[in-house]
């Protein structure tokens, strides 16, 4: 029934979103940050509906970590699609996602992607992924999270640990910036669906931020390969939930 009443939802959200994305195209050649403001909260609105037909029970546990006053690159494991769903309705300030460039050819995706400032990466072309640094850094000096999942792809082998490898290349943003980095270690998320697809499970699930990390103040070789760096900060916290 969960299932049903999500794929209800989904369609009429759609079909609502179709006059809604016309009038955003419209007000975004005059105003982009009206526009930007208002697809936040269109999605904002569809994912917190999303979270309640699915019947999650969502633990949270240190969101005072998160300064509330700046833009900070917020890191996380990968498990589920309901990893953007649910860390994006408890973002404190205005957050963009890091996402494959081929999701952008999704019918209304990429619209919605760009009207949600979102930052679509390629590996295949090192001038797009130069681009889109420069992108993040930009958006990061204007006071705009970012949240990445460094191991580029969700994790589906049994078993929350071991994590996939998480890339040195997610934490340019923040070595290029100074920007604090937030650990958000995300457990049982799969549990509200893909670990029984295609149906929605209610579900208890937990997301735990961790105490603000600044690169300055790492150790030198801790700079140089911060991907396994972070990977053991997130292992440690998710051991400990």
């Amino acid at each position: 029934m969960r299932t049903i009443i999500a794929l209800i939802w989904l369609v009429l959200f759609v079909i609502a979103a179709i006059p809604a994305m016309i009038y955003m195209v419209i007000v975004h050649k005059k105003d982009p940050w009206k526009a930007e403001k208002t697809a936040r909260a269109w999605i904002s609105c569809f994912f917190r509906v999303l979270v309640k037909i699915a019947g999650t029970d969502i633990t949270v546990k240190g969101l005072e970590n998160v300064p509330a006053d700046q833009a900070v690159v917020y890191i996380g494991n990968h498990r589920s699609y309901f990893d953007i769903i649910l860390t994006y309705t408890l973002c404190k300030n205005t957050t963009c996602y890091i996402a494959k460039a081929d999701l952008r050819n999704i019918p209304l995706f990429g619209l919605w992607g760009d009207m949600m400032m979102c930052l679509f990466f390629d590996q295949s072309d090192m001038k797009a992924s130069v681009k889109m640094i420069l992108d993040g850094i930009a958006r990061l000096k204007q006071g705009i999270s970012i949240f990445i999942f460094p191991e580029g792809k969700r994790n589906k082998e049994p078993g929350l640990l071991p994590l996939n490898e998480f890339k040195d290349g997610s934490f340019k943003l923040a070595s290029k910036t100074g920007c604090p980095v937030i650990p958000v270690a995300l457990k049982k998320i799969d549990d509200i669906w893909e670990a029984h697809s295609p149906w929605l499970k209610k579900t208890s699930v937990t997301l735990c931020y961790g105490p603000p990390v600044y690169f300055n103040d790492l150790e030198d070789e801790q700079k140089k390969h911060p991907g396994e760096h972070f990977r053991q900060v997130i292992t440690s916290m998710l051991e400990q939930m």
